[in-house]
């Protein structure tokens, strides 16, 4: 009786997991361009 809920369990998590990787395999990468400031001055001290 427990092997076979653990046969069920496994099978299910299996499907599950391939539907969900089947789902999201063909999502484009974010190619967006990440612009930053950089603060040249930042180690400047101001007197």
């Amino acid at each position: 009786m427990l092997l076979k809920r653990l046969i069920v369990l496994l099978f299910l998590v299996t499907v599950g997991g391939s539907l969900i990787f089947l789902i999201f395999w063909d999502l484009p990468a974010p190619n967006k361009q990440i612009e930053r400031e950089v603060d040249i001055n930042r180690f400047k001290t101001y007197d």
